[in-house]
């Protein structure tokens, strides 16, 4: 090899978008890590039935949470990306994430009651509400502020605040097994507060001046289009878990849910790709058809995805080891899920480059048909046949956003191309 070529290989230096998807990624293990000891955690102290009560109900929770804030998060990201101004729109980012959580909080708590009443009390749905639906994404403008500007390192760090305040509410509910789940609520909702806000605290920018006001309606129109595909992506995430909790019971749900954790904690690296590369393609694709990163991009996650796949096909026969012998019908469950981790992790790639190809509207009626079509299936399916059903549910959405998005895509390349941008 000349010596040339070694000292060009030796001076190489990884740019900033490697460096922002290594720091993404880097957060992405350690939410990982803490989501896999929460997991086993709560599945000792409460068991499969415990464990299943609570996952249905998270799953209602963390569903209704992406509708707080009426989508000005995305809307933020790429005002941010676009160099706007910071100070005034993060406000009023801040407030519309606020209120619009007291109002679904107050919602959800009641809705919950009927649903979930016999499974939870009053005090612990309440608690875990009020964690996943106010607290929790008061956090949001700050992560969206911090992404725009490839800070994922503090973006990351920020989003790993309410998985560590989980896995430390459980810690602290060992010490106290008489009152079990309302124990774990209690102490998880307290120690989500203060960490929340202490972290606002601390990362809040300051103005150098007085910034112009920006209403709260204005804000809602900016962010509405963007907020139908964040609660659609996690819909076809954590509904099942709801619909299993309804339909299949208590220790089934536990059992489908164990497995589902594992398989969703595999897909963070392909979102920690997704958020490092989206304040770019936001500058980038504006007015413009996506261009050969995108696959490059899919390329990456179909190669990552299928080694993951692989990896839990064959390390499932352990889950029970971790979890306990209830858990084990999760082995079957969780290699039936391997391909949910390929088509899943396509889907986030494909999503992603509709909104920051200023599709989002197209994004949207391609995310609400589907899980329209996912609900459909779960209805037919997972009272008859349980997680096995759940899980072509959520092959078949995935594999229906990835050919209207790829059509999609390509309609407006194409249109693009002639108009001479491209």
């Amino acid at each position: 090899m000349p010596l040339t070529r070694i000292k060009l290989m030796a001076s190489w230096r990884p740019g900033r978008l490697v460096r922002n998807t290594a720091h993404a990624g880097t957060w992405s293990i350690l939410r990982a890590a803490l989501q896999a000891v929460t997991l086993v955690l709560l599945a000792r102290v409460f068991g499969a039935d415990g464990y299943g009560a609570l996952s249905g109900t998270m799953a209602l929770y963390i569903t209704v949470a992406q509708f707080v804030g009426f989508g000005t998060g995305i809307s933020l990201l790429r005002h941010l990306s676009r160099e706007g101004q910071v100070h005034t729109k993060l406000r009023a980012t801040q407030h519309v994430y606020l209120l619009s959580g007291l109002g679904f909080f107050l919602a959800a708590w009641l809705f919950s009651l009927w649903l979930f009443g016999s499974h939870l009390s009053p005090f612990a749905l309440a608690n875990l509400a009020f964690a996943e639906l106010v607290a929790a994404p008061a956090l949001l403008p700050l992560v969206y502020r911090y992404q725009a500007s490839e800070q994922l390192s503090i973006s990351g760090a920020l989003l790993t605040v309410a998985p560590i305040a989980r896995c430390i509410a459980i810690l602290a509910a060992m010490l106290f097994p008489m009152r079990g789940m309302d124990a774990f609520a209690a102490f998880y909702l307290a120690i989500l507060v203060v960490a929340v806000s202490l972290a606002i605290w601390l990362l809040w920018p300051r103005a150098e001046a007085p910034q112009e006001s920006q209403s709260t309606s204005t804000q809602i129109r900016e962010g509405l289009p963007f907020a139908v595909s964040g609660a659609t992506a996690v819909a076809n995430g954590e509904l099942d878990k709801a619909m299993m909790l309804r339909f299949a019971g208590d220790m089934v749900t536990g059992q489908y849910a164990a497995a589902s954790r594992v398989m969703q904690a595999t897909l963070l690296p392909v979102y920690s790709l997704v958020i490092a590369v989206a304040p770019r393609l936001f500058r980038n694709n504006k007015g413009r058809g996506v261009g050969a990163s995108s696959t490059n991009l899919f390329a990456v996650a179909f190669a990552y995805s299928i080694s993951a796949a692989i990896s839990v096909w064959m390390l499932a026969p352990y889950l029970p080891w971790l979890l306990g012998d209830a858990f084990s019908p999760s082995v079957k469950t969780l290699r039936l899920l391997t391909a949910v981790i390929v088509t899943g992790s396509a889907r986030q790639i494909m999503v992603m480059l509709l909104t920051t190809s200023d599709l989002q509207g197209t994004r949207n009626r391609i995310e609400f048909s589907s899980i329209l079509l996912t609900l459909g299936i779960m209805l037919a399916l997972i009272p008859r046949y349980s997680s096995v059903g759940a899980v072509i549910a959520l092959v078949v959405s995935d594999l229906f956003i990835l050919v209207l998005g790829f059509k999609a895509l390509m309609k407006h390349h194409n249109h693009v191309d002639k108009r001479g941008f491209s």
